[in-house]
């Protein structure tokens, strides 16, 4: 997802105008509804500062609404969590295949083809697929609400 689908995602969630989103940044009234709008649609992109004041009035981690390098753990489930959001929370699948072991799966274009699994050997983002993997499960079988799954998403990392 783009920054701008994120941002859009977020405040729909928080059910926020970008009218309201505008102004909670300290945007002008008149022209709150279009800054934003331009944010949305990926004419711009927020500055770190004003990112910041978009994290704050969101109450998101800003890490939610930023680009990634994909060089630290953190960053890498980022990415993961959003590329599932985009699926419908249907493109990552985690499985355990042992007690030492998380597997990340990708869905496969067609029917026909087998699934594909991929193993990260990557510090530290072992725990971090444990954890998110728990959360999918609680989803999965209604012990955590949906609300509550996207919010510990846009929150991460919870450190």
């Amino acid at each position: 997802m783009t920054i701008g689908e994120r941002i859009k995602k977020i405040r729909e969630f928080r059910k926020l105008s970008q009218r309201a989103l505008g102004i909670a940044i300290g945007y002008d009234e008149k022209t709150a509804r279009a800054r934003i709008s331009q944010y949305e649609i990926n004419n711009r992109t927020p500055s770190i500062e004003t990112a910041m004041l978009l994290a704050n009035a969101l109450n998101i981690n800003v890490n939610s609404i930023q680009n990634y390098s994909l060089d630290s753990s953190n960053e890498i489930m980022k990415y993961l969590f959003w590329l599932d959001e985009k699926m419908g929370r249907k493109g990552v699948r985690l499985y355990q295949t042992d007690a030492n072991a998380i597997n990340l799966q990708m869905r496969t274009p067609t029917d026909d083809m087998p699934m594909v699994g991929i193993n990260i050997d990557y510090e530290g983002l072992e725990t971090k697929l444990y954890d998110w993997h728990i959360r999918k499960e609680q989803l999965a079988k209604g012990e955590l609400s949906a609300q509550n799954y996207f919010e510990w998403i846009i929150g991460y990392p919870h450190e």
